[in-house]
């Protein structure tokens, strides 16, 4: 063979590994590079999951100091409104007491009324009643003397006699 094909076929055979082995340690430093990578990240997410921690914790401790001046708050204003309430039912209360008084004044004034227009239709009741007396008394008077008048004069007869 001929001393140059075979320099040129071992300066290729050289070039290609060359470049193979510079693809391979590429690829190592860029694996390398990417598991540093992979760690800053990992520790940025420790440092980032640590502030979280510490930002919720501050936002929990806040949201509890928020909720419980929001409970007092509330607290408060449900005082003063069972408070308005009770005097409002306390106003409601007496109210409803002067009209029931002004109700029984007016229904015992009509009851009265009532009471007197009753005693007048009684007593009424009572003349008729005393005067339909003396007329059935005076017409059974009537009718017994017509009784004895019409015995008188229709005296039965026997028959034979």
């Amino acid at each position: 063979m001929n001393p140059m094909i075979l320099t040129v076929v071992i300066a290729a055979s050289a070039f290609i590994l060359s470049i193979f082995a510079a693809n391979w340690l590429n690829l190592r430093g860029n694996d390398r590079l990417f598991d540093r990578l992979n760690k800053q990240n990992d520790h940025l997410f420790e440092q980032l999951n640590k502030q979280n921690g510490h930002l919720f914790g501050q936002l929990n401790k806040q949201n509890d100091h928020l909720f419980e001046r929001f409970d007092k708050h509330n607290d408060r204003l449900f005082e003063q409104l069972t408070t308005h309430n009770d005097q409002l039912f306390e106003q409601l209360n007496k109210q409803n007491d002067r009209l029931f008084e002004r109700l029984d004044k007016q229904l015992a004034a009509q009851f009265g009324e009532v009471r007197a227009e009753f005693a007048a239709v009684r007593a009424e009741i009572a003349a008729v009643r005393v005067e339909m007396t003396t007329r059935l008394a005076a017409l059974e008077n009537k009718v017994d003397r017509l009784d004895r008048q019409m015995e008188a004069i229709f005296k039965p007869v026997l028959p034979g006699s």
